[in-house]
């Protein structure tokens, strides 16, 4: 069995096909983020030669104020409700749903649900330059480097 590699920011990187179950996605928290945006979790990102993608658990009530990628995005809400606004336009999206964002779009998101917590799977796509960089306040924001799940 070949067992993924941990990239330099904590997901695995792949060099050939593989199945990642759900049960190997360890839940871990961007404490650099987190003190940003308040709690949530990230299950264990996956990234290509092209594309990032991670499942995210937001609280109940919880909002991710107005940020944006340097890639283009999807966001794919799994269970529960997520609130998006961008473009001056808010958008409730439910299960199944698909919001794209254009790269270096602002947007926010919120778990309107007061007792659920809600679970959305984002996707960063490759635009002109990977990996993309977040950015908040029209400041780039420096990735936290982890080498392990427990790193």
């Amino acid at each position: 069995m070949n067992i993924p590699k941990y990239d330099e920011r904590g997901g695995f990187r792949f060099d050939h096909h593989h199945i990642l179950h759900r049960s190997e996605m360890a839940a871990y928290t961007n404490h650099q983020l987190a003190a940003d945006f308040g709690p949530y979790e990230v299950l264990r990102p996956v990234f290509t030669s092209s594309c990032g993608a991670a499942i995210v658990r937001m609280a109940p009530g919880h909002l991710v104020p107005e940020h944006g990628f340097s890639t283009e995005h999807l966001l794919v809400p799994l269970a529960g409700r997520l609130r998006l606004q961008v473009a001056a336009e808010t958008h409730d999206l439910v299960a199944h749903d698909i919001a794209f964002i254009p790269a270096f779009a602002d947007f926010s998101l919120e778990n309107p649900d007061e007792t659920a917590w809600t679970e959305y799977l984002s996707l960063n796509l490759r635009k002109d330059e990977w990996p993309g960089r977040r950015f908040h306040g029209g400041e780039i924001m420096r990735m936290e480097v982890r080498s392990s799940p427990e790193g």
